[in-house]
């Protein structure tokens, strides 16, 4: 015999209330939507501002499907929080710099894994003919200024580029594919589902669009890894500094072997 249980019975305490399936347009056609509209602005725009226009496409895109006010899920939903800078109510400082501490020591661990192999990969993919060189790789603006170079380029990276693209494709479309699709696949603490392969896939032709190059492909696989590590942290901060983190050392083999 089967005993039913009322969703009142106490033996239900404390067990959260099963949220009802997502409905409206596939997260999979918005995120299409959205990548479509940053490649138009890609192209359209002048030179000197298609990269803003692409961001802000991306932040604006966040913030209608995840942040704007009377939205059904809160920010955290999304791993958008950041700190309890886009939550309602009092804003803790002692929390953002918490936690943006501990993001940014998350991804500089990661990093610090993950850059060894990345050099080498590099250089058997670039084959490059001249030797590493210090002083041209820390070059900004004609000049050699390694500390400018590292501030101006970490600033934007980080707002301009990883900020906004994490919060779309980590932020909305991974954590919105994910509450649609349950496939997941886990080896220890890492988990690699169907969200994050897909969304990572979405991203990789993304930059093949508004970039016509098959070596813009690759970033499908530093995408699987940034939405590993969103996954696992709960929140999109350590991928915005492991996404900047992983642009800033490309440019810097990039400028030290003379290839750009």
């Amino acid at each position: 015999m089967t005993t039913k249980i009322h969703p009142t019975h106490p033996l239900n305490e404390g067990v959260p209330p099963r949220e009802p399936a997502p409905r409206g347009l596939h997260p999979a056609w918005i995120g299409c939507g959205v990548s479509l509209l940053a490649t138009l602005a890609s192209h359209s725009l002048p030179p000197n501002a298609a990269s803003s226009g692409v961001a802000l496409v991306f932040l604006a895109s966040a913030y209608m499907l995840c942040l704007r006010i009377g939205h059904s899920r809160p920010p955290a939903h999304y791993g958008l929080s950041l700190g309890g800078l886009m939550d309602p109510g009092a804003l803790s400082l002692s929390r953002v710099a918490r936690e943006l501490l501990q993001a940014f020591g998350v991804a500089t661990l990661v990093a610090l894994i993950i850059f060894p192999p990345f050099w080498w990969g590099f250089l058997t993919w670039y084959e490059p003919v001249t030797p590493f060189d210090f002083e041209r790789a820390f070059v900004w603006e004609g000049e050699h200024s390694p500390a400018k170079w590292l501030l101006e380029m970490s600033l934007w990276h980080i707002l301009g580029v990883a900020l906004p693209e994490e919060a779309f494709f980590r932020g909305y479309l991974q954590t919105s594919l994910k509450d649609r699709w349950t496939a997941e696949w886990r080896l220890g603490p890492i988990s690699l589902s169907s969200a994050i392969v897909a969304s990572s896939a979405l991203f990789a032709f993304g930059h093949l669009a508004t970039e016509p190059h098959l070596s813009r492909l690759a970033v499908f696989f530093p995408s699987l890894l940034f939405g590993v590590v969103r996954g696992a942290t709960g929140g999109v901060g350590a991928a915005i500094f492991l996404h900047a983190e992983c642009n800033l050392f490309s440019q810097w083999l990039a400028q030290g072997y003379g290839l750009t």
